[in-house]
């Protein structure tokens, strides 16, 4: 809350906005397409395994 009392314009404002919001939005997508694919892979490499032991 310290922040919040030190910002003097919008710009600091926005920049605020930016750092405490947006990015960690950003890098829970990020995260969230890695998982994803790590899932992917993992399915495939079942599927791999599975056609290997046919």
């Amino acid at each position: 809350m310290d922040e919040i009392s030190k910002i003097k314009s919008p710009e600091e404002f926005s920049l605020l906005i930016q750092r405490r919001l947006i990015e960690p939005l950003k890098t829970r997508q990020v995260l969230n397409i890695s998982l994803r694919r790590l899932i992917e892979n993992i399915e495939n490499l079942k599927l791999n395994a599975d056609l290997k032991l046919v």
